[in-house]
């Protein structure tokens, strides 16, 4: 599914025309890309948390010739998946009709099970 196609899946589910839906989709995207700029963390709740690491710069070494040299620091993205969602991409739970941010009792468990 390309970007357009969701879009118009979404527009049609949630009742909005697809203009709309593409700028609240892009005004969401363009907000995370912000956030994730100024260090913060993102927390989608049943769904997943987003955040920007920094890697500190390093020595390397090019295992062809033996050079060694440094590569700069870098800044990563870490995308973690919630408990929940990876129960429902295991085919272990439902999706719920209204969607992954209905609240489930089965997601205490797995943060108990997680914190033991």
């Amino acid at each position: 599914m390309n970007k357009t196609e969701f879009i118009k899946r979404l527009a049609k589910r949630s009742g909005h025309t697809q203009p709309a839906t593409e700028a609240f989709l892009n005004h969401l995207f363009d907000e995370i890309i912000t956030e994730l700029c100024e260090g913060e963390v993102i927390p989608f709740t049943n769904f997943m948390t987003f955040s920007a690491e920094a890697r500190e710069p390093r020595r390397v070494r090019n295992p062809k010739t033996g050079e060694t040299f440094m590569l700069p620091s870098v800044v990563r993205l870490s995308v973690k998946a919630s408990p929940r969602l990876m129960t429902i991409l295991n085919g272990s739970g439902d999706l719920p009709a209204s969607g992954l941010t209905k609240k489930d009792p089965s997601t205490a468990r797995h943060k108990a099970a997680r914190d033991e």
